[in-house]
């Protein structure tokens, strides 16, 4: 049995939330289970492997923009005590069935001190897959690199973050699996979309995702060719209010919407009629996002965050600086007069066809067996 620990799994609201676990879960042959907090992850999924979902009343706590040493405190003592809860949960539902549990996989660094336990208790081993914000939270915290230093192995999904975790972790076995794209769901568009006649972004509106830029851009993208389509910005979260009035601010209420949480469905309709895609962000790590635009036969222009630069290439995509609002906006105004071409979209299609699910997932069983091998 594979036991995993993650903050959430795909939903309705959150479509593109929590889908490693979910996609291993689902297409690793392994008897599986998830535990998940209450309000990451709806009440029923459709696995085609055994899998079973234990919810529990975990609490969490975002971090803000602009919290105090306080603040920041409060937001660590919240998700101690939810580590813990997750600990005391998942001991209860195992012991009795612990002999039966091969691995732990923890998705999130919110539950690694579960992770440590469940390896201590359960004597099987414990990887962590090294996301964005979690990479850097881990460099960032001592106390954090002395819990992981126990764990057997880590998975990571930017090539820029082969370096430094190989000097944290130097005798633990590493993998770089990329990120994966469902290229069966997401799939290109052979002909101009009918009404395709608006530029897309697809982001949480926090500050990693830098929307402030996206909006500068856009408003000095009209004022190069004022014919630029109208821009529809997907997605939730605690600056929309901060980036609804900026656009009001700059009276581009007509041309700029925040069209809020969409589902898997809506989002794939939109990626395949938006003339192109836009990404604003100053930290990422492999955004899942940029590959479901690709794959949907979008050309891309974006920032140098993250393994952005070491993943798209010229023919697909156009990379800018991050912060960057005069060079992004005069990319988004020279794309926005160009034409669908049928032979570029393909070219964008190759890039993602390389992170397919398949291929991914059994690169994250090469490693289960890697470690796995040391327990026998």
């Amino acid at each position: 049995m594979i036991v995993r620990l993650t903050r959430t799994l795909p939903m309705e609201s959150q479509p593109g939330a929590g889908q490693h676990a979910f996609y291993y879960s689902d297409y690793i042959r392994e008897k599986t289970k998830i535990f998940v907090p209450y309000k990451g992850a709806a009440t029923q999924y459709d696995f085609s492997n055994d899998v079973d979902i234990v919810r529990i009343s975990s609490p969490d706590a975002v971090l803000g923009d602009k919290t105090s040493f306080f603040g920041k405190l409060s937001v660590f003592i919240v998700k101690l005590f939810g580590d813990f809860i997750c600990s005391f949960e998942a001991i209860k539902e195992l012991w009795s069935i612990r002999k039966e549990v091969k691995l732990v996989h923890v998705h999130s660094i919110g539950f690694m001190f579960t992770g440590l336990i469940l390896k201590l208790l359960l004597r099987c081993p414990v990887v962590f897959g090294f996301h964005g914000t979690d990479f850097i939270r881990v460099k960032k915290n001592r106390i954090a690199r002395m819990v992981f230093r126990y764990y057997d192995g880590f998975i990571y999904v930017s090539p820029l973050m082969s370096k430094p975790i190989k000097e944290m972790f130097p005798d633990k076995p590493i993998k770089y699996i990329g990120n994966f794209v469902d290229t069966e769901f997401f799939s290109l568009v052979e002909s101009p979309p009918k009404n395709g006649k608006f530029l897309l972004c697809v982001a949480s509106l926090r500050w990693q995702k830098d929307i402030q830029t996206l909006i500068a851009a856009y408003a000095h993208a009209i004022s190069i060719n004022p014919d630029v389509y109208p821009l529809k910005i997907v997605g939730i979260g605690p600056q929309r209010e901060e980036l609804e009035n900026l656009v009001a601010q700059l009276k581009l209420g007509d041309r700029i919407s925040f069209e809020g949480s969409k589902s898997r469905s809506e989002i794939f309709t939109l990626m395949s009629s938006c003339h192109f895609f836009i990404l604003s962000s100053i930290k990422e790590g492999f955004p899942k996002v940029v590959l479901e635009a690709l794959a949907c036969g979008k050309f891309v222009v974006t920032t140098k965050a993250g393994a952005l630069s070491s993943i798209l290439n010229n023919e697909v995509s156009s990379l800018v600086n991050v912060s960057d609002s005069t060079g992004l906006g005069d990319k988004i105004a020279e794309y926005s007069a160009t034409k669908f071409d049928y032979a570029q979209a393909k070219k964008c299609r190759a890039v993602a066809e390389q992170y397919s699910i398949r291929t991914l997932v059994s690169n994250v069983s090469k490693l289960y067996k890697i470690v796995q091998r040391e327990y026998e």
